[in-house]
Protein backbone atom coordinates (compact mmCIF):
# COMPACT_ATOMS: atom_id res chain seq x y z
CA UNK A 1 0.00 0.00 0.00
CA UNK A 2 1.29 3.43 -0.89
CA UNK A 3 0.74 6.38 1.38
CA UNK A 4 1.58 9.88 0.21
CA UNK A 5 3.36 12.25 2.53
CA UNK A 6 3.25 15.91 1.59
CA UNK A 7 4.78 17.90 4.43
CA UNK A 8 4.07 21.50 4.72
CA UNK A 9 7.88 21.59 6.68
CA UNK A 10 -0.81 35.63 6.64
CA UNK A 11 -4.41 61.27 6.33
CA UNK A 12 -3.79 63.95 7.43
CA UNK A 13 -0.50 65.54 6.53
CA UNK A 14 0.54 65.24 10.17
CA UNK A 15 -0.04 61.50 10.12
CA UNK A 16 1.50 60.97 6.72
CA UNK A 17 4.86 62.24 7.83
CA UNK A 18 8.13 60.35 7.75
CA UNK A 19 9.13 58.95 11.12
CA UNK A 20 5.62 58.31 12.46
CA UNK A 21 6.10 54.61 11.78
CA UNK A 22 9.39 52.73 11.89
CA UNK A 23 10.59 51.71 8.42
CA UNK A 24 10.29 48.04 7.49
CA UNK A 25 13.44 46.69 5.94
CA UNK A 26 13.08 44.93 2.61
CA UNK A 27 9.29 45.43 2.60
CA UNK A 28 7.70 45.37 -0.82
CA UNK A 29 4.48 47.35 -0.84
CA UNK A 30 2.62 47.83 -4.11
CA UNK A 31 0.90 51.07 -5.08
CA UNK A 32 -2.48 49.39 -4.75
CA UNK A 33 -1.69 48.53 -1.13
CA UNK A 34 -0.66 52.12 -0.40
CA UNK A 35 -3.90 53.45 -1.90
CA UNK A 36 -6.02 50.83 -0.12
CA UNK A 37 -4.41 51.72 3.21
CA UNK A 38 -5.01 55.44 2.73
CA UNK A 39 -8.62 54.90 1.65
CA UNK A 40 -9.36 52.52 4.49
CA UNK A 41 -7.54 54.44 7.20
CA UNK A 42 -8.48 57.98 6.16
CA UNK A 43 -11.81 57.87 4.30
CA UNK A 44 -12.47 61.53 5.11
CA UNK A 45 -9.59 62.44 2.81
CA UNK A 46 -9.68 59.58 0.31
CA UNK A 47 -13.29 58.35 0.16
CA UNK A 48 -14.17 55.14 -1.67
CA UNK A 49 -11.93 53.50 -4.24
CA UNK A 50 -10.77 55.67 -7.08
CA UNK A 51 -9.26 54.46 -10.34
CA UNK A 52 -5.50 54.46 -10.93
CA UNK A 53 -4.31 57.19 -13.28
CA UNK A 54 -0.90 57.96 -14.73
CA UNK A 55 0.96 61.24 -15.18
CA UNK A 56 4.64 61.28 -16.02
CA UNK A 57 6.40 59.36 -13.20
CA UNK A 58 3.32 59.30 -10.94
CA UNK A 59 0.66 56.67 -10.45
CA UNK A 60 -2.13 58.51 -8.68
CA UNK A 61 -5.76 58.52 -7.64
CA UNK A 62 -8.07 61.53 -7.59
CA UNK A 63 -10.93 61.86 -5.10
CA UNK A 64 -13.33 64.48 -6.48
CA UNK A 65 -15.53 64.82 -3.38
CA UNK A 66 -12.54 66.06 -1.37
CA UNK A 67 -10.44 67.38 -4.27
CA UNK A 68 -7.49 65.34 -3.02
CA UNK A 69 -4.82 63.54 -5.02
CA UNK A 70 -2.70 60.70 -3.69
CA UNK A 71 0.29 59.56 -5.74
CA UNK A 72 3.30 57.24 -5.72
CA UNK A 73 6.17 57.96 -8.07
CA UNK A 74 8.53 55.51 -9.76
CA UNK A 75 10.99 55.94 -6.88
CA UNK A 76 8.33 54.66 -4.45
CA UNK A 77 7.79 58.02 -2.75
CA UNK A 78 4.30 59.06 -1.61
CA UNK A 79 2.93 62.48 -2.65
CA UNK A 80 -0.21 64.42 -1.82
CA UNK A 81 -1.97 67.34 -3.42
CA UNK A 82 -5.14 68.96 -2.16
CA UNK A 83 -6.73 71.80 -0.16
CA UNK A 84 -4.70 71.20 3.01
CA UNK A 85 -1.42 71.18 1.07
CA UNK A 86 -2.30 74.52 -0.48
CA UNK A 87 -2.94 72.63 -3.71
CA UNK A 88 0.81 72.14 -4.00
CA UNK A 89 2.35 68.77 -4.77
CA UNK A 90 3.88 67.70 -1.46
CA UNK A 91 6.32 64.86 -0.89
CA UNK A 92 5.28 62.83 2.16
CA UNK A 93 7.75 59.95 2.59
CA UNK A 94 9.05 56.77 0.97
CA UNK A 95 6.57 53.91 0.82
CA UNK A 96 8.94 51.84 3.00
CA UNK A 97 8.36 54.28 5.88
CA UNK A 98 4.74 53.10 6.04
CA UNK A 99 5.28 49.42 5.32
CA UNK A 100 4.78 48.39 8.96
CA UNK A 101 1.63 50.47 9.27
CA UNK A 102 0.20 49.12 6.03
CA UNK A 103 0.95 45.51 6.97
CA UNK A 104 -0.57 46.00 10.43
CA UNK A 105 -3.69 47.57 8.93
CA UNK A 106 -4.03 44.74 6.44
CA UNK A 107 -3.77 42.20 9.25
CA UNK A 108 -6.83 43.79 10.86
CA UNK A 109 -8.84 43.94 7.64
CA UNK A 110 -8.10 40.53 6.10
CA UNK A 111 -10.89 38.44 4.62
CA UNK A 112 -12.63 41.45 3.17
CA UNK A 113 -13.63 40.46 -0.35
CA UNK A 114 -15.83 41.73 -3.10
CA UNK A 115 -18.94 39.83 -4.13
CA UNK A 116 -16.96 38.29 -6.98
CA UNK A 117 -15.16 36.12 -4.42
CA UNK A 118 -18.37 34.71 -2.94
CA UNK A 119 -18.53 31.50 -5.04
CA UNK A 120 -14.93 30.64 -4.21
CA UNK A 121 -15.39 31.40 -0.51
CA UNK A 122 -18.55 29.27 -0.44
CA UNK A 123 -16.68 26.40 -2.11
CA UNK A 124 -13.84 26.61 0.42
CA UNK A 125 -16.27 26.79 3.35
CA UNK A 126 -18.17 23.76 2.09
CA UNK A 127 -14.93 21.83 1.65
CA UNK A 128 -13.70 22.72 5.14
CA UNK A 129 -17.03 21.80 6.72
CA UNK A 130 -16.53 18.14 5.82
CA UNK A 131 -15.10 16.46 8.90
CA UNK A 132 -15.50 12.77 8.10
CA UNK A 133 -12.52 10.43 8.39
CA UNK A 134 -12.75 9.25 4.79
CA UNK A 135 -9.54 9.93 2.86
CA UNK A 136 -11.58 10.83 -0.23
CA UNK A 137 -12.59 14.11 1.44
CA UNK A 138 -8.96 15.27 1.04
CA UNK A 139 -9.07 14.72 -2.73
CA UNK A 140 -11.17 17.76 -3.53
CA UNK A 141 -10.42 20.24 -6.30
CA UNK A 142 -8.59 22.73 -4.12
CA UNK A 143 -5.08 23.33 -2.77
CA UNK A 144 -4.60 25.37 0.39
CA UNK A 145 -1.26 26.67 1.67
CA UNK A 146 1.13 24.54 -0.39
CA UNK A 147 4.88 25.05 -0.72
CA UNK A 148 7.44 24.63 -3.51
CA UNK A 149 10.81 23.00 -2.79
CA UNK A 150 12.30 22.83 -6.29
CA UNK A 151 12.12 24.61 -9.62
CA UNK A 152 11.31 21.29 -11.26
CA UNK A 153 8.35 19.11 -10.20
CA UNK A 154 9.76 15.86 -8.85
CA UNK A 155 9.52 13.20 -6.20
CA UNK A 156 12.02 14.13 -3.52
CA UNK A 157 11.84 10.87 -1.58
CA UNK A 158 9.85 7.66 -1.85
CA UNK A 159 11.24 5.24 0.67
CA UNK A 160 9.91 2.03 2.12
CA UNK A 161 8.05 3.24 5.15
CA UNK A 162 6.15 1.31 7.79
CA UNK A 163 6.00 -2.44 7.49
CA UNK A 164 2.62 -3.89 8.37
CA UNK A 165 1.23 -0.63 9.77
CA UNK A 166 -1.97 -0.53 7.71
CA UNK A 167 -4.79 -2.85 8.68
CA UNK A 168 -3.45 -4.14 12.01
CA UNK A 169 -5.89 -6.75 13.37
CA UNK A 170 -7.87 -5.72 16.48
CA UNK A 171 -6.15 -2.34 16.73
CA UNK A 172 -8.40 0.55 17.67
CA UNK A 173 -8.88 3.13 20.38
CA UNK A 174 -6.49 3.34 23.30
CA UNK A 175 -5.78 1.42 26.47
CA UNK A 176 -4.38 -2.00 27.29
CA UNK A 177 -6.27 -3.85 24.52
CA UNK A 178 -5.01 -1.43 21.89
CA UNK A 179 -1.49 -1.75 23.26
CA UNK A 180 -1.70 -5.54 23.12
CA UNK A 181 -2.95 -5.44 19.49
CA UNK A 182 -0.17 -3.00 18.55
CA UNK A 183 2.55 -5.17 20.04
CA UNK A 184 1.06 -8.26 18.38
CA UNK A 185 1.29 -6.44 15.05
CA UNK A 186 4.86 -5.29 15.71
CA UNK A 187 3.63 -1.68 15.97
CA UNK A 188 5.12 0.95 18.27
CA UNK A 189 2.79 2.14 21.05
CA UNK A 190 3.83 5.40 22.73
CA UNK A 191 3.69 6.28 26.42
CA UNK A 192 1.86 9.59 26.75
CA UNK A 193 2.42 12.03 29.58
CA UNK A 194 -0.44 11.88 32.08
CA UNK A 195 -1.16 15.57 31.61
CA UNK A 196 -1.87 14.97 27.90
CA UNK A 197 -3.85 11.75 28.06
CA UNK A 198 -7.22 13.43 28.59
CA UNK A 199 -7.09 15.03 25.13
CA UNK A 200 -4.77 12.62 23.29
CA UNK A 201 -6.32 10.72 20.39
CA UNK A 202 -5.34 7.23 19.25
CA UNK A 203 -2.94 8.74 16.71
CA UNK A 204 -0.91 10.14 19.60
CA UNK A 205 -0.23 6.59 20.73
CA UNK A 206 0.46 4.85 17.42
CA UNK A 207 0.90 5.69 13.74
CA UNK A 208 -0.68 2.47 12.51
CA UNK A 209 -4.25 1.92 11.37
CA UNK A 210 -6.43 -0.93 12.56
CA UNK A 211 -8.29 -3.18 10.13
CA UNK A 212 -11.65 -1.48 10.71
CA UNK A 213 -10.14 1.99 10.76
CA UNK A 214 -8.40 1.34 7.44
CA UNK A 215 -11.63 0.14 5.85
CA UNK A 216 -13.52 3.17 7.14
CA UNK A 217 -10.86 5.62 5.97
CA UNK A 218 -9.91 4.18 2.59
CA UNK A 219 -12.94 2.10 1.60
CA UNK A 220 -10.96 -1.11 1.03
CA UNK A 221 -9.76 -3.90 3.30
CA UNK A 222 -6.14 -4.52 4.20
CA UNK A 223 -4.25 -6.71 6.65
CA UNK A 224 -0.76 -5.69 7.79
CA UNK A 225 -0.13 -3.71 4.60
CA UNK A 226 3.05 -1.68 4.12
CA UNK A 227 3.38 2.01 3.30
CA UNK A 228 5.71 4.14 1.20
CA UNK A 229 5.74 7.82 2.23
CA UNK A 230 6.25 9.98 -0.86
CA UNK A 231 7.48 13.56 -0.61
CA UNK A 232 6.90 15.83 -3.61
CA UNK A 233 8.64 19.09 -4.49
CA UNK A 234 5.43 20.74 -5.70
CA UNK A 235 1.74 20.80 -4.77
CA UNK A 236 -0.16 17.77 -6.00
CA UNK A 237 -3.59 18.25 -7.56
CA UNK A 238 -5.71 16.21 -5.09
CA UNK A 239 -8.08 14.53 -7.61
CA UNK A 240 -5.02 13.12 -9.41
CA UNK A 241 -4.00 11.07 -6.36
CA UNK A 242 -5.20 7.57 -7.28
CA UNK A 243 -3.60 4.11 -6.98
CA UNK A 244 -3.26 3.78 -10.76
CA UNK A 245 -1.18 6.98 -10.88
CA UNK A 246 1.67 5.09 -9.20
CA UNK A 247 3.74 2.00 -9.91
CA UNK A 248 6.01 0.31 -7.42
CA UNK A 249 8.88 -1.86 -8.61
CA UNK A 250 9.65 -4.66 -6.16
CA UNK A 251 13.15 -6.02 -5.56
CA UNK A 252 12.09 -9.03 -7.63
CA UNK A 253 11.49 -6.78 -10.62
CA UNK A 254 7.72 -7.18 -10.42
CA UNK A 255 5.81 -3.91 -10.92
CA UNK A 256 2.70 -3.55 -8.79
CA UNK A 257 -0.06 -0.98 -8.34
CA UNK A 258 -0.63 0.12 -4.73
CA UNK A 259 -3.84 -0.77 -3.00
CA UNK A 260 -4.38 2.83 -1.92
CA UNK A 261 -2.82 6.20 -2.71
CA UNK A 262 -4.04 9.01 -0.52
CA UNK A 263 -3.32 12.13 1.43
CA UNK A 264 -3.65 11.49 5.12
CA UNK A 265 -4.21 14.13 7.77
CA UNK A 266 -2.55 13.50 11.11
CA UNK A 267 -2.72 15.71 14.18
CA UNK A 268 -1.27 14.36 17.40
CA UNK A 269 1.10 15.19 20.22
CA UNK A 270 4.00 13.08 18.97
CA UNK A 271 4.16 14.08 15.31
CA UNK A 272 2.55 17.49 15.10
CA UNK A 273 0.27 18.40 12.22
CA UNK A 274 1.23 17.28 8.73
CA UNK A 275 -0.54 16.36 5.55
CA UNK A 276 0.14 12.80 4.48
Amino acid sequence: MLRLIFVYLPLTTALLTAGVFAPANAATISNDRVFAYAEGKYPNLFPSTAADLQFEQFTYRYYPTTANYLAVDTANVIFRLGPDTGNKLTSIAPVAAYADAIIAWEALTINTYSSLATPLLDYIAADQSVTTTSSSTLNTRIILGADYYSTTPEIITANYGFEGYMGVPNLGGTGSSAQTAAYAGNVSYENIDLSLQATATAKAYYAASGSQGFLTTYGVSATAADTIPVVFSHPIWPPSVTPTAFQVTMNTGVVVTPLVASFYQTQNTTRGKQLF
